[in-house]
């Protein structure tokens, strides 16, 4: 009977819902269109290879990818602190509007600089750019791990963020099949025209990222209990009825 009744108590509840906040297809769509503009990035770095007059240098393409990593390191910081004090979906909102700024100029320093200014502002250029990727990754990599693990029950979150992990292997996948299909609509030769186009793909797609990380909500967090209410005053109070002390009476 006991068994039956088990059977009749699961067999009534409702079906768990697919996700259990729209936070988490968001975060697996956020977080595949992150990984495969980043894998395209690297296009960045040849194409700073391949620009004249002594600029096209490997220690500038280290500096121009260094510049990125301190910025992530340091937003990183940033972004942890601000998560906790102004919530979340705030700090995605910024790593939206720096998705956008970086792809602008990104298209700028491809598309306008290259005939209107020398290799110098082009390069400097490219470098703002980096460095605003290195902002994107450092603000919204640290608000996505805090919202994702407050949009998803404790019981499935492993799930939830394996699934999280196979997009970020997703999108390093397509990433460069991207790159490849664009080589294959082109000349398929490692020029500069060739990779305008591969990088301009890359900023389109983390304009996308941007678009999608402004519909992300705060999770309200279950308040704090009170001392009173809480596991340890509810020990006290068995412990104190287990002793006689509840009713006032002291066991002899």
């Amino acid at each position: 009977a006991r068994v039956a009744a088990c059977e009749l108590k699961h067999s009534s509840q409702p079906p768990s819902p697919m996700w259990p906040h729209r936070n988490v297809p968001l975060g697996l769509l956020s977080n595949f269109l992150s990984t495969t503009a980043g894998s395209i990035g690297i296009a960045r770095d040849a194409y700073v290879l391949l620009l004249p007059e002594g600029v096209g240098t490997a220690t500038n393409v280290g500096l121009m990818e260094g510049m990125s990593g301190v910025v992530n390191l340091l937003t990183s910081f940033a972004a942890g602190v601000a998560t906790d004090r102004c919530g979340r979906s705030p700090v995605l909102r910024l790593a939206a509007a720096a998705c956008v700024l970086q792809a602008s100029v990104t298209c700028l320093a491809v598309l306008y600089l290259p005939s209107r200014s020398g290799p110098q502002t082009v390069f400097v250029a490219l470098c703002a750019a980096s460095t605003l990727f290195g902002a994107v990754k450092g603000s919204y990599f640290v608000a996505l791990e805090a919202i994702f693990g407050d949009s998803t029950p404790q019981a499935r979150r492993t799930s939830f963020y394996v699934y999280k992990q196979m997009s970020a292997t997703a999108g390093l996948s397509v990433g460069p099949l991207i790159a490849v299909a664009c080589f294959a609509l082109s000349h398929d030769t490692w020029t500069r025209p060739e990779l305008v186009s591969v990088i301009v793909a890359g900023a389109a797609i983390a304009v996308a990222q941007g678009v999608v990380c402004l519909f992300f909500r705060d999770v309200p967090r279950p308040p704090r209990e009170r001392p009173a209410d809480g596991p340890a005053a509810r020990l006290l109070d068995q412990g104190s009825v287990s002793d006689g002390t509840a009713s006032g009476r002291q066991r002899p």
